[in-house]
C-alpha cells in the first residue's frame, strides 16, 4: 500500500494543472445518482464527505471521479479529481484523503470561481454496533472580483448498524460558522443528517436521508432523499433516487449504473431537476488493492 501512495499525489498534482469547472465538489458519480444521499451506507471512497464514520468500514482503494453538468438554469459546474483509501490492518483506523479540483460559474456569482478541496477523513468501529468517524476539510476558492476567505471546517459522523441488514446514521457536517465573506455558492454551511440503510434478500438496498441545513434556512425547512439499487447481474449495480428538497423548493431524479468487477470498478451517475431540463453527470474510475 506504502507504495501506492506515491501514486496518488501524482494523480492530484496532474489535476491541479488542468482547468476544470466545479459544483459539488464531494460528490463522485455514485453518490451523484443517489443525490447526495447515503449516509448510513456507501461503498466507495467518497463516502468519506457524506459521513466519515463510513470510513472505518471501507477496504483499500483508489478512486478517481470527474462530474459536470448544470445544477440550475444559467449555472454550470466542474469537479475532478481522486480519493485515496489507507484500511491496512495495522493502522490505527481506515483513513481517506481526498483531492478536489472545481469551478463554479452562475448561482449568484459575479465571476466564475475556481478552487481546490483537501479532506482528510478517520473512521473506526468501537463496537459491532458503533462506527464513530471524524474529518477535516480546506477550501480554497479563487476568481476576477472575488474575495474569499479560505474554509475549513470539520465533519463528524456515527453509524449504528443495527444488524447485518439494518443501519441508521447521524452526521453534523461543517460544524462552526462559515464566514458572511464567503459567498453562498461557495459557503459550506452546517448541516445535520438522519440517514438509513436497508438491505434486503437478493441485493437489493434502500436508503433514506433527512437533513437540515442550520444556516440560511429561518423556516427550518427539511431536504428528503431515497434511493434504491438493485445488482442486476453478477457484475452490474442499477440505481435509482429522488429528493425532495425543501430549502430549494424543488424535487431531482437520480440514476446510475455500476460494473463492479474483481479488479476494477466503473460508475456512472446521472443527476436532473424535475424543475427544468438541468442535468449533471459523473463518472468514476476504483480501483481496489
Amino acid at each position: 500500500m506504502r507504495d501506492l501512495k506515491p501514486l496518488f499525489f501524482v494523480v492530484a498534482s496532474l489535476l491541479i494543472n488542468f482547468p476544470a469547472y466545479g459544483h459539488e465538489a464531494y460528490y463522485g458519480a455514485h453518490s451523484l445518482s443517489l443525490l447526495g444521499g447515503g449516509s448510513a451506507g456507501l461503498q466507495a471512497p467518497e463516502a468519506a464527505f457524506l459521513n466519515p464514520a463510513l470510513v472505518g468500514l471501507l477496504t483499500s482503494g483508489l478512486q478517481l471521479t470527474y462530474s459536470d453538468g448544470a445544477p440550475q438554469p444559467h449555472a454550470h459546474t466542474t469537479n475532478m479529481g481522486a480519493s485515496l483509501v489507507d484500511a491496512e490492518a495495522g493502522n490505527i483506523s481506515p483513513g481517506v484523503l481526498s483531492y478536489r479540483r472545481v469551478r463554479r460559474t452562475g448561482m449568484g456569482l459575479a465571476a466564475p470561481a475556481s478552487g481546490e478541496v483537501w479532506q482528510g477523513a478517520m473512521g473506526k468501529a468501537l463496537s459491532s454496533r458503533f462506527v464513530l468517524g471524524i474529518a477535516a476539510s480546506f477550501l480554497k476558492f479563487h476568481g476576477d472580483g472575488l474575495d474569499v476567505p479560505d474554509q475549513w471546517y470539520a465533519d463528524v459522523g456515527t453509524l449504528f448498524p443495527v444488524t447485518d441488514s439494518l443501519g441508521l446514521a447521524y452526521v453534523w457536517h461543517a460544524i462552526g460558522r462559515p464566514s458572511d465573506r464567503v459567498p453562498t455558492a461557495l459557503r459550506e454551511n452546517p448541516t445535520q443528517t438522519l440517514g438509513a440503510f436497508f438491505k434486503t434478500e437478493g441485493f437489493m438496498r434502500l436508503r433514506a436521508d433527512l437533513s437540515r441545513q442550520e444556516r440560511d434556512n429561518p423556516d427550518h425547512k427539511m431536504d428528503f432523499i431515497f434511493s434504491l439499487e438493485a445488482k442486476t447481474s453478477d457484475f452490474f449495480i442499477f440505481r435509482l433516487a429522488h429528493s425532495w428538497e425543501g430549502l430549494e423548493g424543488q424535487n431531482r431524479l437520480g440514476a446510475g449504473l455500476s460494473f463492479e468487477g474483481p479488479r476494477l470498478k466503473l460508475d456512472y451517475g446521472f443527476q436532473k431537476s424535475l424543475a427544468d431540463s438541468e442535468t449533471m453527470h459523473g463518472v468514476d474510475l476504483r480501483i481496489p488493492f
